[in-house]
């Protein structure tokens, strides 16, 4: 999420990532939580390197106007909290791995990303999947305070499992508004309006849909703690910041 990681600590991306997706709602279990590790490992490899700011046992590297698994960063830095010289210089050898990671009092992100770098994530997510396989095609997001609006095509045949394939017989245009919610470790996508062929979706059947989508991501299945802290969403992008640490 950046596949997993960033995307995850971006609340936002989380919620857009369910529009792109394989097949089926994700089932987020011990496969995830992999998934989740191997990116976080990819992300710090990637920015090891960078110039360091140190004071006393914190390492701060600075990623404004980076570009990291292919995503430019407007504004950010990450943080590495309590680590020893020789813990630090381990990891700026070349070994990074979720166990020296965890290390340290924590390791602290906080970024904010433009819409359009955003946008060009989910482009590159949707190019990703087989044209037979995607339930969401042709995405445009608009950023707005606090939510985003999306619109584009729902093959609803294609949601392993739905009642509500009858309701078209191919891709069908649609629209929501979206607004993701952290509730306890859970990340859920409230969706304020939502239309089909510019029709109001009936409150049964968006229920259904939520139930499917919901929740889009829970740090409980982590073999370590990680917290999406704060986040917020603007027509400029997702400033956002979060924390990984030990149990």
């Amino acid at each position: 999420m950046l596949t997993r990681y960033l995307k995850g600590l971006s609340c936002l991306v989380l919620a857009a990532l369910i529009f792109t997706g394989q097949a089926s709602a994700l089932p987020l279990g011990e496969r995830e939580a992999q998934h989740f590790a191997r990116e976080a490992e990819k992300i710090f490899r990637e920015i090891i390197f960078s110039e360091v700011e140190q004071t006393g046992s914190d390492y701060r590297i600075d990623l404004t106007g980076k570009t990291i698994r292919k995503t430019p960063v407007q504004s950010g830095s990450v943080t590495f909290k309590g680590f020893s010289e020789a813990q630090f210089s381990v990891m700026r050898g070349g070994a990074v791995d979720t166990a020296r990671l965890l290390e340290g009092d924590g390791v602290e992100v906080e970024a904010t990303i433009a819409a359009d770098a955003i946008k060009d994530v989910i482009e590159r997510e949707i190019a990703r999947v087989s044209k037979e396989n995607r339930i969401f095609d042709q995405l445009a997001l608009n950023f707005q305070n606090g939510q985003v609006k999306v619109t584009g095509q729902i093959d609803f045949r294609k949601i392993p499992g739905n009642v509500l394939s009858f309701l078209s017989a191919g891709p069908t245009p649609f629209s929501a508004v979206i607004k993701p919610e952290q509730n306890g470790s859970h990340i859920d996508l409230k969706v304020i309006d939502a239309k089909i062929n510019d029709q109001s979706m009936a409150d049964d059947s968006l229920q259904q849909i939520l139930a499917w989508l919901n929740p889009v991501w829970d740090f409980s299945i982590l073999p370590f703690r990680a917290s999406l802290e704060s986040y917020s969403i603007s027509p400029a992008g997702v400033t956002f910041s979060g924390t990984i640490y030990d149990n």
